[in-house]
């Protein structure tokens, strides 16, 4: 098995599972993040972008020290825009041997790694449509093992629709907005969870917006794993900045649980079925009860979107 570098941006605790799920396949893997942690540096990063970039310069360094005479068959990355090409380029030199792979889990809209792309031997993304743009593979999500065991675990549903996740934007509270109050028209019961950041909260109250469930704080996978349980379906909001589908799809689909989407891209994929995925047209929530109503198809069958068909298709 290889021996792996591992460079890779946190992502909630996805980052530290991929890194186990590499080493339960018997990978030895030396992992660093891709840039320092901490409200100091989101701060730099927000409000001082030349001493951020400073910050990353030097980190990345410290990086190539770290791992000096060090040998590794994969140099992974896990977003790469952060490094600057001289670096990158100092880091090919210092693993002349390695094989260079690369998946970014953001949008070419989001955040620009082009430039980094020609150091790597593979490279994939999430994002169908950065994959045709680039000429890289498309590689989509996937869903951790504890989300294939709600299928078995999950009763008569208490709720028709759930909805979890942070208000970014107010485009995003606007469209649950419109979902809670088609519910309540419709005697759907709805489940929310939404996180919102202080100052977020405080636009939202300033504009006198408020929906049930809106908090600070952010949900544990156990708080989603509960709703999922006790829901028929989910409400999976896409950023208009992507194509690529979220996390959220993969583990609602692993744990049986039907989807209600807005990003067009889900039609186009292999696991897609009317009985089982709803696309709405332009947030038109019409068809969702009718949709709720349907039996529900049968679990299971998606074991190609576990974590570790993920990590073995990015590895090989």
């Amino acid at each position: 098995m290889a021996r792996i570098l591992f460079i890779a941006f946190d992502y909630y605790d996805y980052t530290n599972r991929i890194a186990a799920e590499m080493a339960a396949q018997g990978h030895v893997v030396r992992r660093f993040a891709i840039e320092p942690q901490g409200w100091l540096n989101k701060a730099r990063r927000r409000f001082a972008k030349g001493g951020h970039r400073r910050t990353l310069d030097a980190h990345h360094r410290a990086i190539l020290a770290a791992i000096r005479g060090e040998t590794f068959d994969q140099v992974v990355f896990l977003q790469a825009h952060q490094f600057s090409p001289a670096n990158m380029a100092a880091l090919k030199a210092a693993q002349p041997t390695a094989r260079f792979v690369l998946y970014n889990w953001d949008s070419l809209k989001t955040h620009d790694y082009s430039p980094n792309l020609a150091a790597f031997d593979k490279a994939a993304t999430f994002d169908p449509v950065d994959a045709e743009t680039l000429g890289v593979d498309y590689l989509s999500l996937f869903a951790l093992p504890e989300f294939y065991r709600v299928a078995g675990e999950r009763a008569p549903p208490a709720y028709d629709v759930y909805f979890v996740g942070s208000i970014h934007s107010l485009a995003r509270f606007e469209a649950v907005e419109r979902l809670h109050k088609y519910c309540r028209a419709s005697g759907l019961r709805l489940k929310l969870y939404l996180h919102c950041s202080p100052p977020r909260m405080a636009q939202l109250l300033r504009k006198r917006k408020w929906l049930p469930g809106m908090t600070l704080r952010s949900v544990g996978t156990g708080g989603i794993l509960d709703m999922m349980r006790a829901s028929a379906a989910v409400f999976d909001f896409a950023s208009q900045q992507q194509s690529g589908l979220t996390m959220r799809v993969f583990e609602n689909l692993a744990a049986g649980v039907k989807i209600i989407a807005t990003n067009p891209q889900i039609t186009r994929e292999p696991f897609y079925d009317p009985d089982r995925i709803l696309l709405l047209d332009r947030l038109d929530f019409a068809p969702v009860a009718g949709f709720i109503a349907r039996p529900e198809p049968a679990p299971g069958g998606f074991e190609e979107y576990s974590l570790g068909a993920w990590v073995r298709r990015l590895l090989d």
